[in-house]
């Protein structure tokens, strides 16, 4: 008995008089049968008819073995009816007559078929399809294996069909895919996206659906679940890279930043590598900042990751300078005669400092002079300051110099001795 849908039977409407002109089957009266294990599907086209509205035509299934000779028959409420209590492997009659209100009516075809011999196969895996591998033209669809209750599982067939989510046409079937016993469980597809199948905006893009259909020997089937899948956005290739600045100058210690640029500027991986030819010179890290280490030259290099596309700066690394904080004089004053010579010495803060270089003056020649080495020398009777200044920095200190009148006593330089004894007399012992 079957369980299909069914309406009980119509309470018909007065028809028009003189209407004898049957309902028109639809799609020229074909039936379309799909057919499983103990059930089976039958679908048809809407008819039409010449006084009646479509909604007021009235549908039945006949239905029968086909060994024996009495119809069934049920009464449809829309164009689709299954019949879920079917024997398995058992050939079936069917038709569909079409009425209007008039009474008037039209048969669709008559099928013929047989139901499946034994149950269809059970989808692996809860019928769950994984995806892998997606790129911007395709990806690998991947199953677990079907089982079947007379089909070993290396004689299932797979079938794989994709189609862009909202139509309903495939656009890629694959070839039977026959199980070996390594199992068969992925397929890839290729050539989806721009490159195949029908170029859409990404923007608008909903992506495939992809399925799987298991088959076994007897032609039973089962699908496993649907799965949707978006292609990966295309990829922009690295062209080239650049650095800037190509040339830097550092001292020891001293860190600055070389900035690389990916062309083109909508690259896909814009990531880069940098190195050192020479890292016990200068340094750089992932960022691209190099920091000196020791006196000399190095080159620094960053390379593109998608292409190996390259780009150099050449980094002088020089010794790092302790600049000049202050300077002293000692003594900080200094009285000498008209011709006398004195010395003030210059002490550079901090003592590790790189330029030490100082210059002296006067403020008053006429009165004292100062050398490069800061010897002062009394010119004339008076008072004046000498300065020391550091190159390094401009840091100053002074020393006061009191000249007095006259004139410095002679210095007469030795030359010899003479004892006037040819010898000595000593007491005590020798």
């Amino acid at each position: 008995m079957s369980s299909m849908a069914y309406r009980a039977a119509p309470v018909w409407k007065e028809f028009k008089v003189g209407d004898t002109e049957p309902p028109v089957p639809g799609d020229g009266g074909k039936l379309t049968v799909s057919v499983s294990y103990m059930t089976f599907k039958v679908e048809w086209t809407k008819a039409s008819d010449n006084e009646s509205y479509y909604y007021d035509l009235n549908y039945t299934l006949f239905w029968r073995k086909a060994s024996e000779s009495v119809w069934k028959e049920v009464d449809m409420l829309n164009t689709t009816a299954y019949l879920w209590e079917a024997e398995a492997n058992t050939e079936y009659v069917v038709y569909v007559r079409v009425k209007d209100e008039a009474g008037n009516y039209a048969d669709y075809e008559t099928k013929k078929f047989k139901t499946l011999p034994s149950p269809p196969p059970v989808p692996g895996g809860g019928g769950k399809l994984t995806v892998s591998n997606i790129t911007g033209s395709g990806f690998t669809v991947n199953w677990e294996k079907a089982e079947d209750s007379k089909t070993p599982q290396n004689e299932l067939i797979y079938k794989v069909y994709c189609k862009r989510r909202g139509h309903t046409i495939p656009i890629f079937q694959s070839s039977d895919l026959v199980a070996t016993l390594t199992d068969k469980t992925s397929y890839t597809i290729t050539g989806l996206g721009g490159s195949g199948g029908i170029s859409i905006n990404p923007a608008l893009d909903k992506g495939y659906d992809v399925n799987v259909k298991v088959v076994d020997a007897d032609g039973s089937s089962a699908w496993y679940k649907s799965e949707n899948v978006k292609l990966a956005a295309p990829t922009v290739a690295v062209t080239g890279v650049t650095l800037a600045p190509n040339t830097l100058t550092l001292k020891v210690g001293q860190t600055d930043a070389l900035t690389a640029t990916v062309a083109p500027a909508t690259a896909t991986n814009k990531a880069v590598t940098w190195t050192s030819s020479a890292p016990a010179i200068a340094t750089v890290d992932a960022s691209g900042t190099v920091r000196g280490v020791s006196p000399g030259t190095a080159t620094i290099t960053v390379k593109t990751v998608d292409g190996g596309k390259t780009a150099t700066a050449t980094v002088t690394v020089k010794e790092a300078t302790v600049p000049v904080t202050g300077v002293t004089v000692d003594p900080g004053s200094l009285t000498l005669k008209v011709g006398q010579t004195g010395s003030l010495t210059a002490t550079v803060a901090p003592a590790t400092a790189t330029n030490k270089a100082v210059t002296w003056t006067s403020s008053a020649p006429a009165i004292a002079t100062v050398d490069a080495s800061g010897t002062v020398r009394g010119v004339s009777p008076g008072m004046t300051t000498i300065t020391v200044r550091t190159n390094d920095g401009g840091k100053t200190a002074t020393a006061t110099v009191t000249v007095k009148a006259g004139v410095a006593p002679a210095v007469t330089k030795v030359t010899g001795i003479t004892l006037n004894y040819s010898s000595i007399t000593v007491n005590g012992d020798l």
